[in-house]
């Protein structure tokens, strides 16, 4: 893999760990690890606007 892909690669595991920590699975029924970086961004995005 290239560095670029790499990167890509930690950085959505890195959201995906996250979002794990708040017992966030999915979204519209899809895995997370299955949805594409920006779509785990948008997830993530999503989690932090929350109030607490």
């Amino acid at each position: 893999m290239g560095r670029l892909e790499d990167a890509v690669d930690i950085r959505k595991q890195q959201l995906i760990s996250k979002l794990l920590k708040h017992h966030i699975y999915k979204k519209d029924g899809q895995q997370l690890y299955e949805l594409t970086l920006s779509e785990v961004e948008q997830v993530y995005a999503t989690l932090n606007k929350r109030p607490s």
